[in-house]
Parts: structure tokens; sequence; C-alpha cells
């Protein structure tokens, strides 16, 4: 799933990677790659295309001028900027996270919500007919489940993207890390 936002003028680029790191708890940097005639601090971006996660496959034909995704490959990110086209990337789960957090666990809730409010009705009826024919009474679990209607969708806080950023404190070279 991806988004396109088209501006009604032209956003300075630079805005837009302040906006992004904001947005994302404003980490002291991340990948853009921009066409190698350009400086960054030139561009100006007219449409955005947005996928989380590993956006290749979503944007590859996508023809915005900034393409905001979680991980892009050297390749692909070469063959966009060679088209004139700018990449920003924030590693995969990065972006996956807030997606998942704000946009697609509402909606997962209300699907599952929804179906399960079916399937409730149907093991209900399947209980009502069971007792009505003397056949026995199932489980008690089932009438316990099928009496709560909560539905519940949680979002893992606790993992990471494997990736992370190692900063060099030495100018030391030649000297493992420790």
């Amino acid at each position: 799933m991806g988004r396109l936002i088209t501006y009604a003028s032209p956003q300075p680029l630079t805005h837009l990677i302040e906006r992004i790191a904001h947005g994302v708890g404003s980490p002291k940097g991340f990948p853009v790659a921009i066409p190698q005639s350009q400086q960054v601090e030139d561009i100006q971006i007219l449409s955005v295309g947005i996928c989380a996660g590993s956006g290749h496959s979503v944007l590859k034909d996508c023809e915005a001028d900034l393409l905001f995704t979680g991980e892009l490959s050297h390749h692909d990110a070469l063959a966009l900027t060679e088209r004139g086209r700018c990449v920003v990337t924030l590693f995969h789960s990065n972006t996956e996270r807030g997606f998942l957090s704000s946009v697609l666990k509402e909606k997962l809730t209300g699907v599952l919500r929804e179906e399960w409010e079916v399937v409730r009705k149907e093991v209900r009826a399947g209980l009502d007919r069971v007792k009505e024919k003397g056949e026995g009474d199932l489980n008690g679990e089932w009438e316990d489940a099928v009496r709560d209607e909560d539905v519940l969708v949680e979002v893992s806080e606790r993992d990471r993207d494997p990736f992370g950023i190692v900063i060099l404190q030495s100018q030391q070279v030649g000297k493992p890390l420790s």
C-alpha cells in the first residue's frame, strides 16, 4: 500500500527532509539520494510517493519527484536518481512502525470487530440449535467467548529494525570497534 501526494506548489526538499525527520523523532541523519547533477538545497518537490517498509515494488513506476520508503537497494536508488528522482529511506521497521500504530491498527480493529460479530452470531446460533435438540452442552468456554464483544489489536513496541547506526568516536584507523 502506498500513497501519492501532490502539492499545489513546489516544496524545498530541505523543508520536506526536516518535516520527515520531525515526524520520526528527529534522528541525527538518514539516507537521501539525489540526482548527481543537483544540490539538495536547490531541489524543489511537487510530488511525493510514499510506501512503508520495502517500497521498490510499489514505487518502481511512480513518477513522483521524491520517493519516501523504508529501504531501497543501491541500484534501485541509483536508477531513480538517474531519472531525476530523489529518494529518502528511513529503514524498513522505522517506516512501518508509524503506519502500523497510526493507520493499520485502527483499520484492522474495525475489520476484525465486524468479522468477530459475524462469527459470534453463527456460533451462538449453533449453540442454540445444539441445546434445542438436546444433544448436550458444548464447552462453557465457547459460550463465554461468544459473549465477549471485545476485539483488541496490539502493535508491538518492543521490536526494532535489525540495522542501527554506529557513530565512530575515534579517528584511529585499524583499531577494532569495542
